[in-house]
């Protein structure tokens, strides 16, 4: 996403080239940052003068040192050799005759180019810088639109068609040009009815890439711009062109075209930038196809026909004339030896075709010889130079200047109107189905200008993410209040904190871009982050543990609070003198940076940690024992209590046993209950009187 590999000096810009100027003299090379699918650059480091270089590459002049334009963050990671990291294994594209680019794996660097392995065979290789393009994080990555690439490449625009392809996806994108891989075999339902329905009204990119959404996309712009609209068809013979033409037209929305057949005529009136006809004249011999249908597509041309109104009759006109063209193109002329005039007569093997053309044509033959002169003369035109020659004589249109004003007449034919543009690619020269020839097939896209298309989208905003990616990237480290951020809103704020100018990026729908070089930043701050962390792990993580050792001996105090004060003042000063040692752990491992510190450090905390595991035990073993005293004494005590309690008791009773029996009070003087209340007699009361 930020180092794009594949940017070449002879093409930057001049605003790129003062960029470069100001670079150093080394080249530039990558640094590999696991967390990231794109990589800083460093520079490689220097041989020294004597020692020779093993590797094969020549040496990047200066002019061109580097093999990419872009200028890499400002800070930068210290050349020397023994000071770069080890991880150099990052897995990039390499230029390869047979198949185009073959993915290797950097293992050293130097002045001159990359020393990588070759994935599928180990062999060790070596590339120059310009040889060398960036891989997506995931090479097995494939997406319909190439411009979601992280990457955009020759390399990776190669690799995932090669992907696609492989999974029976014949067209792809590059923003709106529409990459179609010739498959050589018929694809059930690919171009049916129902998938013309699918893609009605869809903008590009809600559908898989498809040669339907062109077409529709084509005809919506004619409708809300009032503007007529072309759609070129590119590629080498046998790319396909004339069946995507074909399913181009079958669209409803052509409804003002019949169809294209019979040899390329289109019935629109308005078809005079048609070449087929015009090449097809000279040869009608037959030939077999397997995967041509010619009775199935002559029924859907005739159908096509019908619907228009056309009866039997017409039809069969408009046979009679295509198959009397037909009979034109296998008429052979020989050299008039006979006329002085000069010129040309119909040969006598041809005097067959004459007379069926004649009787097709519903002429007669003698009316076609005639005609068949002024046929020659349109076919053949010639005209007057623009300067008069020597011998002022007329002189033939060169097949250079005829070919200059077609092109004028179709350029401007084609700046009147909007574009639509379908690159169709040959897959092998052999025409086998399903057969991806990597090397063929970069050659057709470097020629369809695909590549230059490419190193436009550079000059612009290069880089890209979504931003989503971005935010995942920080979001680890994020504190609480900005990880509830929304994604967008977190890219606005993270560019303003980093004092990046608003004309080094763009936000749009659901990705930001940037200028060429600028995302580099992150990545620097991101691997300065990740060898830091690298660095100091064992620190880290001893600090850590440290803090929640620190943090658990503060249930020490907690316990000693719920002791007796015998107890309390019997271990505080064990407990206090232990937190003091584990406070001053911490602040060591802040300060420690050597190997041997951390260590020592190590071993401290796991005394420690017996330590103050061995004290918690004990003093909560001490609390159990002091509240088991404190039950005991409390259970004394309520046991005295009750004693006591019983004492006083029976004494009160042995008192009042010795007074009644002192006063010699008899029956009467017990209290009675009545439902009257409680009564008392102070006289003696007979048992019948109180009844």
């Amino acid at each position: 996403m930020l180092r794009t590999l594949d940017k070449r000096q002879k093409g930057g810009t001049a605003s790129e080239n003062s960029r470069i100027s100001k670079k150093p003299d080394a080249s530039e090379t990558i640094v590999q940052k696991p967390a990231r699918p794109s990589e800083p650059k460093t520079e490689p480091p220097r041989e020294p003068p004597s020692q020779k270089s093993e590797n094969r590459a020549e040496v990047i002049p200066k002019a061109e040192k580097s093999f990419n334009s872009i200028p890499i963050a400002p800070r930068r990671v210290s050349t020397k050799r023994n000071s770069l990291p080890p991880d150099y294994g990052r897995i990039v594209w390499i230029t390869d005759a047979e198949n185009g680019f073959q993915a290797a794996r950097i293992v050293d660097l130097s002045k001159s180019g990359f020393t990588l392995t070759l994935l599928h065979s180990n062999e060790t290789v070596t590339r120059k810088y310009e040889e060398v393009f960036s891989s997506e994080e995931d090479p097995n990555k494939s997406v319909e639109d190439n411009c979601a690439l992280m990457h955009l490449n020759e390399a990776t625009l190669l690799n995932n068609c090669r992907l696609r392809y492989k999974a029976r996806k014949i067209y792809s994108y590059v923003a709106n040009i529409l990459i179609s891989i010739n498959p050589y075999q018929t694809i059930d339902g690919f171009y049916s009815s129902q998938k013309i329905k699918e893609y009605r009204g869809k903008s590009l990119g809600q559908k898989e890439p498809h040669i339907y959404a062109i077409a529709d996309k084509s005809f919506r712009e004619m409708r809300r711009h009032r503007k007529s609209q072309s759609i070129i068809v590119s590629g080498e013979s046998g790319a396909g062109k004339t069946e995507s033409q074909k399913a181009i037209l079958r669209q409803p929305n052509s409804g003002s075209y019949l169809s294209k057949g019979f040899l390329g005529f289109f019935t629109h009136s308005d078809n005079s930038q048609t070449k087929i006809l015009k090449s097809r004249w000279s040869d009608s011999r037959f030939s077999e196809d397997s995967m041509v249908d010619d009775y199935l597509d002559f029924q859907r041309l005739e159908n096509a026909l019908k619907l228009t109104g056309l009866n039997e009759k017409e039809l069969m006109f408009i046979w009679s004339t295509v198959a009397g063209i037909l009979h034109l193109g296998n008429i052979e002329f020989e050299e008039n030896h006979g006329d002085s005039r000069g010129g040309c007569k119909i040969s006598q093997r041809s005097e067959g075709y004459v007379d069926q053309a004649a009787r097709l044509l519903g002429l007669e033959t003698v009316e076609l010889r005639m005609g068949l002169s002024p046929l020659l003369v349109s076919l053949f035109p010639s005209s007057t130079s623009s300067r008069p020659s020597s011998g002022n004589k007329l002189k033939s249109q060169s097949v250079g200047s005829k070919f200059k004003s077609q092109l004028t007449v179709l350029l401007e034919k084609l700046q009147s109107t909007g574009t639509h543009f379908v690159r169709c690619i040959k897959p092998n020269n052999q025409m086998d189905a399903w057969k991806f020839d990597g090397s063929a097939i970069l050659s057709q896209l470097q020629c369809a200008g695909m590549t230059s298309v490419l190193k436009l989208m550079q000059d612009g905003f290069p880089s890209r993410t979504s931003f989503g990616d971005l935010y995942s990237s920080y979001q680890r480290k994020l504190p609480p209040k900005l990880a509830r951020l929304e994604p967008r809103l977190f890219a606005k704020c993270l560019f303003r904190a980093l004092g990046l100018d608003q004309h080094d990026f763009q936000f749009g729908l659901t990705k930001v871009f940037f200028r060429a070089g600028k995302f580099a930043e992150f990545d620097q701050s991101l691997t300065r982050g990740y060898l830091t962390r690298q660095k100091f792990t064992r620190s880290i993580t001893a600090y850590r543990k440290a803090c929640a050792l620190l943090k658990s001996s503060k249930q020490i105090e907690k316990i000693l609070s719920h002791l007796n004060e015998t107890s309390r003042a019997k271990w505080t000063s064990s407990a206090h003198s232990t937190i003091k040692d584990l406070e001053k752990l911490v602040a060591h491992i802040k300060v420690s940076s050597s190997v041997d510190q951390i260590e020592k450090a190590e071993n401290a905390y796991e005394h420690y940690v017996k330590r103050v595991d061995s004290m918690i035990s004990d003093l909560r073993r001490q609390q159990k024992n002091d509240e088991m005293e404190e039950m005991e004494r409390k259970r004394k005590e309520m046991e005295e209590k009750e004693r006591k309690e019983m004492e006083r008791k029976c004494c009160r009773e042995r008192g009042e046993s010795e007074e009644d029996s002192t006063r010699g009070v008899g029956f009467n003087g017990f209290v009675e209950a009545s439902r009257f209340g409680w009564c008392r007699a102070d006289t003696a009361v007979s048992p019948a009187s109180r009844i």
